[in-house]
């Protein structure tokens, strides 16, 4: 048993899928799924429930996760401390990014404008949830209502309004727009994520599903897809505004529907004298938006 075998069944017990991290963890799957049968035959108990290719935590791989979880960060936690006292200094900030992707690297790179000798390490998660918001060594996350993870301590940066993305093409008879005049309109839209489930919660506010006709997993396929004239999609107006262009218009909606960005941080890792002041600079940073 070493730290490596224990950080990846850290990583299989939140991915809950040994393919998804083989393939984040940059292993091959069978060498992942005989790292994860060794540890169990070490410790002579399953840790899994096993129904195909899905992995769930047994109670004993529970109770097992949360304990080996604590133990990592303390580990991290005293290397980066170490790292940051030593002669070199500690000059590494690692974030989850759940959101506000488009943005976050307008942020990290007026912060290296300050702050050179600083390089980071950004992770971009499929689907956020509480177990995952931090993974390996991130002390740092961003996300966004409606999401509510616990064991988070966050920070308000911003609250932005949602808007409409629309084509050049695209017409409408009343401004700014009712969500309810859209019952009709086909909408392309993120696979997963916050701003999918603001789009949801409007339209069945509004009572009626929205017309999903394409769905795309990152934000450049979705504009390229609006600006074709594919859809019509729902953004936040600040930190998506990007995605406007020539061909690519903002549309006020009539309803004031909102989400905030949050930057968040672990409450028992250690936050390094840089990842404090990236704090500071992201407050700062969304007040000028």
């Amino acid at each position: 048993m070493n730290l490596l075998a224990l950080r990846y069944f850290c990583h299989v017990a939140e991915t809950e899928s040994v393919t998804a991290s083989a393939s984040q963890l940059y292993i091959s799957q069978p060498a992942l799924s005989k790292m994860i049968l060794q540890l169990e035959r070490e410790l002579g108990t399953s840790l899994f429930d096993r129904n195909g290719r899905q992995l769930t935590l047994n109670r004993t791989g529970k109770a097992f996760y949360q304990k080996v979880q604590s133990a990592l960060l303390q580990i991290d936690d005293a290397v980066a401390e170490a790292e940051e006292n030593g002669r070199n200094g500690h000059t590494r900030i690692a974030i989850a990014v759940h959101a506000a992707s488009y943005l976050f690297p307008q942020i990290a790179a007026g912060f290296r404008e300050e702050y050179p000798d600083v390089h980071f390490e950004a992770l971009l998660p499929n689907s956020p949830t509480e177990m995952t918001m931090f993974s390996n060594r991130e002390e740092l996350c961003l996300f966004s209502s409606p999401l509510e993870p616990e064991n988070v301590d966050r920070i308000s940066l911003l609250e932005e309004r949602m808007c409409l993305a629309v084509s050049q093409q695209e017409e409408f008879s009343e401004f700014p727009v009712p969500v309810s005049a859209l019952w009709n309109r086909p909408f392309v839209a993120m696979k997963t994520g916050t701003v999918r489930e603001i789009l949801e919660g409007a339209c069945r506010k509004a009572g009626f599903e929205p017309i999903i006709a394409f769905e795309a997993s990152d934000i450049y396929t979705l504009k390229m897809l609006v600006e074709y004239g594919m859809g019509i999609a729902m953004i936040p107006e600040t930190s998506w505004k990007a995605l406007l262009s020539s061909k690519v218009q903002k549309i006020p909606l009539k309803e004031s529907i909102t989400r905030t960005l949050y930057l968040g941080t672990h409450p028992r890792r250690y936050l390094s004298e840089y990842s404090r002041a990236f704090i500071e600079y992201c407050k700062n940073f969304c007040c000028t938006l």
